[in-house]
């Protein structure tokens, strides 16, 4: 009867110790919707996985030294996990799936993206028509720079920056 009772009170303890959940998708949007409305930018929403490589490479260049300041000057970013692992399956955000599905992405593999204004008005996404996930090809490149163009507050000289980093990498 004692072990029951032990095991019931560290059944108690460590239950406050798990983590929480993750927020849900459509929260995640709207949250930054309502702040990029405040900052007066966009919206970056991008569907990702721990284990997608594509995912962490579109990360490593919306982070990287020479294009963070932009990309944060046009955008307000904001990820949805989706298509986790097992291992992993319960950092993935509720309605993710849903979410992607409904802009078009659920069998397009991950990462997938969409811009939206601050009123929650789709401008585009990386459907081209396919999803081009990181830009690595050349005709991803054009898509992805024509999203620049038209999303972003980036100028002339910054997105032909971006644009050559993207072609010497392709």
């Amino acid at each position: 009867m004692k072990a029951l009772r032990l095991l019931g009170l560290l059944a108690l303890l460590t239950a406050g110790w798990a983590a929480p959940a993750p927020p849900a998708a459509t929260s995640l949007l709207k949250t930054a919707e309502e702040r990029a409305g405040v900052e007066h930018k966009n919206v970056l929403l991008i569907f990702h996985a721990s284990w997608c490589g594509w995912c962490h490479k579109l990360d490593d260049l919306l982070n990287s030294a020479a294009f963070k300041s932009d990309f944060d000057s046009s955008y307000v970013i904001v990820h949805v996990t989706v298509l986790e692992d097992d291992k992993h399956k319960a950092d993935e955000n509720p309605g993710g799936m849903d979410l992607l599905a409904s802009l078009g992405g659920k069998d397009g593999g991950i990462p997938f993206f969409a811009i939206f204004d601050p009123t929650g008005q789709k401008l585009g996404d990386s459907l081209a028509p396919t999803n081009i996930g990181y830009p690595s090809e050349p005709k991803e490149v054009v898509h992805f720079m024509g999203l620049m163009k038209s999303t972003s507050k980036m100028s002339e000289a910054e997105q032909d920056k971006l644009r050559a980093f993207l072609s010497k990498k392709s």
